[in-house]
């Protein structure tokens, strides 16, 4: 959480939620509880549509619907995101 706060705080970036737990309010709420402890916090997750069936088309949904409002964007995830629609790749790092 210290280094996710960091990259926050350095950045400016929004938090948006991409977890299975998005799913769920309950878990929405709890991990919630714990962004608030180091002073962070959530307000948009991506959809949980099936789309392409993968976490992947679902954050480039996200950030296509965003347009505009995005002028970068990251994902930090514990699951593989690095292929989407058509097999696009997202650059890991």
């Amino acid at each position: 959480m210290r280094q996710l706060k960091r990259i926050v705080d350095t950045t400016g970036a929004e938090i948006v939620l991409s977890s299975s737990w998005r799913q769920f309010e309950g878990a929405r709420q709890k991990l919630a509880n714990a962004l608030t402890k180091y002073g962070l916090k959530f307000t948009r997750w991506t959809s949980t549509l099936d789309l392409d069936g993968s976490r992947a088309g679902q954050i480039l949904a996200f950030v296509e619907e965003a347009g505009r409002q995005l002028h970068s964007w990251a994902v930090l995830d514990d699951e593989d995101v690095t292929c989407g629609r058509g097999g696009m790749m997202m650059e890991v790092v």
